[in-house]
């Protein structure tokens, strides 16, 4: 600015005329160089001002920002405790059906496997993409754990007896969708209450067929619940490669075979293709647990089937 305001005064006129005075390129030169640095001098204090509260008010965001993001890592973590929290309260409800029941603890320890991958089979096949979310097959394999809660209103007679069911038996039996949709409707609601629907949904429709001959409301197709349909391929795929009471296991390709008849009638047909896509799958994790189950099944068969003949003794 002094450079130019120089380069101006040797320039122009050796007088500059005003109204008021007469200036030399000198003195021209001087009185303007003062008027632009007390204006250049005023804006700077201003823009120095302008810039320091700026600072501070962005320094003020981000430490509220970080601040933010400190509570909502917070909160997140509390939620995940949380949820892992519950997931572990409903798997000990479901451990203790295994005090009634010889086989149900692990039933519905296996099917919660078996949930999990089918239901991410069926999405990677394109079915059901906008439902099957990781949230959602999260709330589906931990209620899985619930969806024969039922059976603790089941006679132990019945429940553990050794030999195929009589009529009357079976009738019993298949009261436990009923009885478990009455357990459930009183749990008290978690997060949102979706796991509550869907864990009624398993419990009280997971022996209902597709083809509408299931129990215990007949339901056909789309009457019934996905998550439901889902549990139905679950429960029969562990029903058939597991020991029982009454029978033996079948072979995994014993089971799939009757998956391949079932579909259409018991199963929805994209559930039936996504269980038999994960055979593989299912191998594995029928072979994880039955190592891991070894020793205590062999034990707990050994005395039910003691206090089974104690009695008949006593009969």
């Amino acid at each position: 600015m002094i450079f130019a305001l120089f380069v101006r005064s040797r320039t122009a006129l050796d007088v500059l005329a005003t109204d008021l005075q007469v200036h030399t390129p000198n003195t021209w030169f001087i009185s303007n160089l003062v008027g632009y640095s007390i204006e250049f001098i005023f804006i700077f204090l201003i823009a120095i001002t302008m810039a320091q509260r700026s600072h501070r008010t962005i320094r003020e965001l981000v430490l509220t920002t970080e601040d933010r993001n400190e509570k909502s890592e917070l909160l997140k973590k509390q939620n995940l405790d949380l949820k892992q929290t519950q997931d572990m309260i409903i798997a000990f409800v479901a451990s203790c059906l295994g005090s009634h029941d010889l086989f149900t603890g692990r039933h519905v320890m296996h099917t919660k496997e078996y949930v999990r991958i089918i239901s991410k089979k069926l999405r990677d096949s394109g079915h059901y993409q906008d439902i099957l979310t990781d949230e959602t097959i999260h709330l589906y394999e931990t209620a899985a754990f619930l969806h024969d809660i039922g059976k603790i209103h089941i006679p132990e007679g019945v429940l553990n007896k050794i030999g195929k069911f009589t009529d009357d038996d079976f009738a019993v039996m298949k009261e436990h969708p009923v009885e478990g949709k009455k357990l459930l409707e009183k749990l008290p609601k978690i997060g949102d209450g979706q796991f509550n629907v869907i864990a009624i949904d398993m419990a009280f429709c997971h022996h209902e067929k597709w083809n509408g001959t299931g129990y215990p409301q007949r339901l056909k197709e789309f009457e019934i619940p996905l998550s439901a349909r889902i549990m139905a391929a679950a429960d029969v795929m562990d029903a058939l490669i597991s020991k029982r009471l009454y029978k033996e296991p079948f072979t995994i390709d014993e089971a799939i075979g009757i998956f391949q008849e079932s579909k259409g009638s018991h199963f929805e047909p994209c559930i039936a293709d996504a269980t038999i896509a994960c055979r593989d799958e299912i191998v594995q994790i029928a072979k994880n647990f039955k190592i891991q189950e070894a020793d205590s099944e062999k034990e707990e068969v050994e005395w039910w089937e003691k206090y089974h003949n104690s009695l008949k003794k006593l009969s």
